[in-house]
């Protein structure tokens, strides 16, 4: 036997406080035969709240369940789950490819000697690629100076 959540208990005593003690244990009396909360079940509740809240037209809000939040950077892909490369990364991609003077035939080559794929997906790859494009860059600025 299941006794009684925490959130009916909640429940039935907002109700006990608007329509009076008397009142709300002569209906649990009514609907399940028992006096006292500790010897209430958890599905006698469930019936004893629906009987109380037709009884006192007490409006009770139910909150909607919250979605998960999915976030858009993460793919399963088997049982991992694969961490896609930021919006901003891949800015920073283009802005340090154009830096450095790559056109798109190089730096899918530049890719494939790095990551061993044409453009970066994931986070690390394009961490890998940035950090290479920051040393390239460095170094041809470092030569002008």
């Amino acid at each position: 036997m299941k006794g009684i959540t925490d959130k009916q208990r909640r429940t039935f005593f907002m109700i006990v406080n608007h329509i009076g003690k008397d009142n709300a244990y002569e209906v649990m009396k009514g609907v399940c035969g028992k006096e006292s909360l500790k010897e209430v079940s958890y599905d006698e509740m469930k019936r004893v709240l629906k009987e109380l809240i037709e009884v006192s037209n007490i409006e009770i809000k139910i909150k909607p369940k919250k979605k998960k939040f999915r976030n858009p950077l993460r793919v399963k892909q088997g049982s991992k789950i694969i961490k896609l490369a930021t919006h901003k990364q891949l800015q920073y991609i283009e802005y340090l490819k154009e830096q450095v003077g790559f056109d798109d035939k190089k730096f899918e080559s530049f890719c494939m000697r790095i990551i061993k794929r044409e453009k970066p997906l994931r986070r690390e790859e394009a961490q890998a690629i940035i950090a290479a494009l920051k040393g390239m860059h460095y170094v041809r600025w470092k030569a002008q100076y």
